[in-house]
């Protein structure tokens, strides 16, 4: 998919854009300007696009990576989700094998990306 309104009428999928509205905490009206290209949304509402939609921040935004964000396999792919009702950015529970527990946490919520190193 080429642009943002694409990936978007893709997310929002068989559902009205009024109930996707809802289910994001936006209005009708922003969910319809981001479809037509009228304007693009804050990263706070793509964050809750993304979340609700069940895709990663990184393809909603751009289309490059996976469509759709694999749980059956986490591997060191995470995705920021944002709970648009406590206005709160969550990480997964990460869980790290290792017998030296030496790592650290990068996260940058303007890229949506999470990073894990050796510390």
């Amino acid at each position: 998919m080429t642009s943002f309104a694409n990936r978007l009428k893709w997310v929002i999928g068989n559902n009205s854009t009024n109930s996707f509205a809802r289910k994001c905490n936006l209005s009708e009206s922003a969910v319809r300007r981001y479809l037509t290209g009228g304007s693009e949304p804050t990263l706070q509402n793509l964050l809750s696009i993304a979340s609700v939609g069940n895709v990663s921040v990184t393809w909603l935004a751009t289309g490059s990576h996976t469509e759709k964000n694999s749980h059956s396999d986490p591997g060191n792919d995470f995705h920021l989700k944002y709970d648009p009702q406590n206005g709160l950015i969550v990480l997964p529970e990460l869980v790290v094998n290792s017998d030296n527990n030496d790592y650290t946490l990068e996260a940058s919520v303007s890229l949506g990306n999470v990073s894990l190193t050796p510390a």
